[in-house]
């Protein structure tokens, strides 16, 4: 089976990456470990939810240039997230702007630092007065729930370009993102290219200007070019084995950080949080399931609980039993509620721990101070013929988002056609 390019992963990426180069006119052959294509966009429509719910991927984040551009290719639409968000501090509901209070201050004192840090050090060397404990954990928990990061590894500036990030105008894809998904793999196989689904790369052989990429089910794929798509944890757990070895890539890969994600989905009979606040959207606490959000500007019944970081790499050892009961406790503190009430109005849940999905292993990418230089590894192909793509990989400034993704895939896809200039159709 020879083919002009090999790409390794169905996830946004890999799709993008191969609906530039079929335009182009290559042969692509893709190969999924998966059952199904789009890895961390997993919209599901199961009975119990009354809408099409996303297990993963959920916001278009700002100005996702890219992404809406597709989406306006396949004819689809994002709608606006309404409401506005509450902080919330050992069970006590506060104002929008006692959060943002904190971040002004600690952007302030960013734009005078010299160099990057991690975020934990600059905290404790300039914000470590008792006094100043609130911000240190309203900054810290942002980092954790909404970059996926360890405090002690994340880079402040990472932390200062989500903020920002998290402050611009956030979409969803109507329908879900299995929408978007849907359409690059229809329009990839319009154009020729070959999607092999539950077909797990176990080792790529490369040299003389070929590569093959071997399959667990005994198969081999032979091109001049590969493309490896897989999310950054995957290729950490070394569940990929290159033939020679590539240590400088291995290193680089190594030094770069991925965080863990829970993410809880719990459909009740009544929407009850609206009684407390109708214009809500988004509640931050310091529960242990911390973070939830409502589907407005749509009045569903369904809430979406997220746990990321640290703190959900501890939660995943957790039983699911012990986890349903602890969002349950959360939101009864949240919304100063009695547990059981909140339990006879749940009618339907669904608990994602993004870890011990064998072909994911975690949520998203976050920059620590050694990404920027572990990432140059990656703007050069090994020998012109092993490529990298991912969000992972993305050097700007929208970092684990959908966009990154598909930004990265299309960039490595038009890097392969300027360098040889393309193939006829």
């Amino acid at each position: 089976m020879q083919f002009d390019i090999i790409i390794v992963g169905a996830g946004a990426s890999g799709l993008m990456a191969m609906r530039e180069l079929t335009r182009a006119g290559y042969s692509v052959c893709m190969l999924e470990a998966a059952a199904v294509a789009g890895g961390r966009c997993a919209t599901i429509i199961e009975p119990g939810f009354d809408h099409p719910v996303e297990t993963g991927a959920e916001f278009v984040h700002g100005k996702a240039k890219r992404t809406l551009k597709l989406l306006k290719k396949g004819n689809l639409k994002a709608a606006e997230v309404t409401g506005h968000y509450v902080p919330i501090s050992k069970g006590v509901w506060r104002e929008e702007r006692d959060q943002d209070e904190h971040f002004k201050r600690f952007t302030k004192k960013v734009k005078k630092l010299g160099e990057d840090m991690p975020l934990r050090a600059m905290l404790e060397k300039y914000f470590s007065d008792p006094e100043d404990e609130p911000l240190r954990k309203t900054v810290e928990l942002f980092a954790q729930g909404f970059c996926l990061a360890d405090p002690a590894r994340i880079s402040v500036f990472a932390v200062r370009d989500d903020w920002k990030n998290q402050q611009e105008t956030q979409m969803r894809v109507e329908g879900g993102y299995i929408s978007l998904i849907n359409f690059l793999v229809k329009d990839c196989r319009a154009k020729g290219g070959i999607i092999q689904l539950r077909s797990r790369v176990f080792i790529v052989e490369h040299g003389n200007g070929e590569v093959t990429a071997h399959t667990t089910d005994g198969l081999q794929y032979k091109a001049k070019k590969i493309i490896i798509t897989v999310p950054l944890a995957v290729l950490q757990s070394g569940n990929i084995s290159f033939q020679p070895a590539i240590p400088d890539q291995e290193r680089a890969w190594n030094q770069l950080s991925m965080g863990s994600v829970i993410k809880i989905l719990l459909q009740f009979t009544e929407p009850f949080w609206l009684k407390k606040d109708p214009k809500a959207s988004f509640y931050l606490s310091d529960e242990f399931i911390p973070t939830w959000w409502t589907q407005l500007p749509p009045a569903t019944n369904m809430l979406s609980g997220w746990v990321g970081g640290p703190a959900a790499t501890e939660a995943t050892a957790l039983p699911g039993e012990q986890l349903y009961e602890k969002a349950l406790d959360s939101l009864a503190s949240i919304f100063h509620r009695d547990k059981e009430d909140i339990r006879k109005m749940l009618t339907h849940h669904k608990i994602i721990c993004w870890d011990v999905q064998p072909f994911i292993r975690g949520g998203y990418s976050y920059n620590n101070v050694q990404s920027a230089e572990a990432k140059k590894f990656f703007s050069n192909p090994v020998k012109h013929t092993i490529y990298f793509a991912g969000e992972a990989f993305y050097p700007g400034r929208q970092q684990g988002t959908l966009e990154a993704a598909l930004v990265s895939g299309e960039d490595t896809a038009q890097a392969i056609i300027m360098e040889d200039g393309g193939v006829e159709d």
